[in-house]
């Protein structure tokens, strides 16, 4: 903004006098009422009128209020953006750095994680192995009971059959009672030719005794025979024997007793007996012959059908 120089202010100041002052001086100086006061006033007058002038020339040139307005905000809002931009730079570098940071922190873990998985997969390579090992074994295992069961259950079969063989020429009387220093032979030879009918020799004998049975009855007598033939002269006569209160009865093994209890629980089955070495259950009217190795309730029903 432009300014009134100190030569001309101070002009200014000693020349220019209010209405009022000129009166008062007029009135104390009642001489000065000449043509020089009124040139000094005109002088005056122009002096103002050339700072007005001069005023008006620097305030043309002054910036107004609302543009000084603006140019204030604009300059604020270069230094906002300016500002900003270095914030921006700020704070793009910490993220940058802080990414950096995370980045590298996830790498090593990452990395150690690819070795754990490494080594895991080395231990389920081995494990899957060591598992195909033991399936493999397993199976063989396996393969190898079932042969041995299958041995087994051949060999159960082929010793009950073979002492059930060895028993062929036996048979037990059942019921005769039991006396003291009884010769079991002779009591046998005696009863057979009593109640049977049949004569037998003392050379066709060869084993007569008792063996254990149930408690608080007399001890069956085992009789074994020479042959069968002898054994079958005898067995013949069962029937009249058991009306006369005994019983004959076939030298069966435990496997075989054991196997028709199980048919004769069974309510498919009429009946169950031994016959000439097999054991043998009516079901309807079929005949059928079982072995301890079957599996009776399927061979049952089976023949049931």
């Amino acid at each position: 903004m432009a300014y009134v120089s100190r030569t001309k202010k101070a002009q200014a100041q000693a020349k220019v006098t209010s209405p009022v002052e000129s009166r008062v001086k007029q009135t104390t100086n009642e001489v000065h009422v000449s043509a020089t006061t009124s040139l000094e006033t005109l002088e005056t007058l122009e002096t103002i009128r050339e700072d007005l002038a001069e005023i008006k020339n620097d305030l043309k040139k002054t910036v107004t209020e609302d543009k000084l307005e603006t140019l204030v905000s604009t300059i604020i809002k270069k230094l906002l953006q300016q500002n900003n931009k270095e914030r921006e730079k700020l704070i793009n570098a910490e993220v940058e750095k802080r990414c950096k940071q995370i980045e590298e922190k996830y790498d090593k873990k990452l990395e150690m994680m690819s070795r754990n998985i490494e080594i895991l997969e080395k231990k389920t390579d081995s494990l899957t192995q060591k598992l195909h090992e033991c399936r493999t074994e397993i199976r063989n295992q396996e393969q190898s009971l079932a042969e041995i069961q299958e041995a087994s259950v051949e060999a159960l079969r082929r010793s009950n059959k073979n002492e059930q063989y060895s028993r062929k020429y036996n048979f037990k009387i059942m019921g005769l009672k039991e006396t003291q220093k009884e010769n079991t032979w002779e009591k046998v030879k005696t009863f057979i030719k009593e109640n049977a009918g049949v004569v037998i020799e003392d050379r066709e004998i060869i084993a007569a005794h008792r063996i254990p049975g149930e408690q608080g009855k007399s001890r069956p007598i085992l009789v074994k025979l020479v042959n069968t033939d002898v054994k079958s002269k005898v067995m013949r006569k069962r029937s009249e024997v058991k009306n006369k209160g005994y019983r004959l009865v076939d030298d069966v093994t435990k496997a075989n007793v054991e196997l028709i209890k199980r048919l004769s629980q069974l309510d498919a089955v009429q009946s169950a007996w031994y016959f000439n070495g097999a054991v043998y259950g009516k079901i309807g009217d079929r005949r059928v012959k079982f072995d301890i190795t079957d599996d009776i309730e399927k061979k049952v029903k089976k023949a049931a059908k």
